[in-house]
C-alpha cells in the first residue's frame, strides 16, 4: 500500500514521483501522533501542559534514535555488510538514548517517570519495528 502512495500508475515506476518526500514526511508525521494519541488513551493520562512537556521531551529522545538509525547507521553500516560496527554503534546509540530518556525525566518539570530498563525496552522495540520496516521496503524495491 506503502508504494501505491508513492506511485502514480500513468508514470513510469523508475521515475522520481513527484511530492515522493512530502508524502513520507506526512506518513512519518502521522505515525508517530498516532503513536501520541495511543500513549494518552491508553490507560488515559491527565492531559494537562506538563504532560505534553514531559511527553514531547521524551519523543523528541525517541525519534532521535530511530531515525539516526534509519538514515545514518543502517545505510552506512548495514547496507554495506558491517554488521559487527553496527550492533555495537546500535548498542551504543540505544543504551545513550535509554540513559537521556532516564536524565530528561528526572527533570522537575517532567512528570514522567521512567526507570533506565524500560527507556531500552521501548527504544529497542521502535528501533525493530522501524528498522524492519526499512529493511522490507529496501528487499521490495530490489525486486
Amino acid at each position: 500500500m506503502y508504494e501505491v502512495l508513492l506511485m502514480n500508475a500513468s508514470r513510469n515506476p523508475a521515475d522520481p514521483v513527484p511530492g515522493k518526500k512530502t508524502v513520507r514526511l506526512l506518513l512519518h508525521t502521522a505515525f508517530w501522533m498516532f503513536f501520541t494519541v495511543v500513549f494518552f488513551i491508553s490507560p488515559p493520562k491527565p492531559l494537562s501542559a506538563a504532560m505534553f512537556i514531559s511527553w514531547f521531551s521524551i519523543l523528541t529522545v525517541v525519534v532521535l534514535v530511530v531515525y539516526v538509525n534509519l538514515y545514518v547507521l543502517i545505510p552506512s553500516l548495514y547496507f554495506r555488510r558491517k554488521y559487527v560496527p553496527y550492533f555495537l554503534t546500535l548498542a551504543l546509540v540505544l543504551v545513550g538514548g535509554a540513559y537521556l530518556i532516564t536524565k530528561i525525566s528526572q527533570l522537575d518539570f517532567v512528570i514522567l517517570r521512567m526507570p533506565f530498563t524500560d527507556n531500552l525496552k521501548n527504544l529497542f522495540f521502535f528501533i525493530v519495528i522501524s528498522g524492519a520496516f526499512k529493511l522490507y521496503r529496501d528487499h521490495e524495491r530490489k525486486k
